[in-house]
């Protein structure tokens, strides 16, 4: 991955983790919306991160291909 996609993706991950949080503790929808889609939101945002900080080729970045 080039050095642009990293820090991209990156940030693209604290965006959704940030999101994920704030519909687990600040949200006042559902608590099924609420657990289920802000784990989602957090999982993928971490991945995101994970996959941004060690080279390795997400399926997010992928979308759009």
């Amino acid at each position: 991955m080039k050095p642009l996609e990293r820090v991209l993706l990156v940030n693209f991950g604290v965006i959704l983790s940030g999101a994920g949080l704030y519909a687990l503790f600040l949200s006042d929808a559902s608590p099924a919306w609420r657990y289920l889609g802000g784990g989602l939101l957090c999982a993928v945002g971490i991945y995101a991160i994970y996959c941004g900080l060690t080279g390795k080729r997400s399926w997010i970045s992928k979308i759009g291909r």
